[in-house]
């Protein structure tokens, strides 16, 4: 994947994959957390993999995500300032654009 790609070329970068879940009780979770595992065989992907059981509604409001349907790919530092952000299917425009911001960054 691309971001793999960009994390093996640069040192400082750290890609985590985040899916959010609507927050649930306790029986819940443990029941999503085992088909996780068992739905992603990779150990390495399963590290990088962080579900999020949150006020979905709240979340998107949040981070101004106002849908579901896409995928969004963020590029923040460690104090969540973003850089970048992109929505829905690849394109060679955004891994472009996401390229460029990452080199000026790791030049800084």
């Amino acid at each position: 994947t691309l971001a793999k790609e960009l994390e093996e070329q640069f040192d400082s970068l750290v890609y985590y994959e985040l899916p959010t879940i609507q927050s649930r009780n306790t029986f819940y979770k443990m029941f999503i957390n085992e088909g996780m595992r068992a739905g992603i065989p990779n150990p390495k992907t399963r590290e990088r993999t962080i579900t999020l059981y949150l006020d979905k509604k709240d979340f998107r409001v949040a981070l101004e995500m106002p849908d579901e349907e896409h995928i969004y790919v963020l590029l923040v530092n460690r104090k969540g300032k973003e850089f970048f952000r992109t929505r829905g299917p690849y394109s060679r425009e955004g891994e472009s654009a996401l390229r460029q911001i990452v080199g000026k960054l790791k030049s800084k």
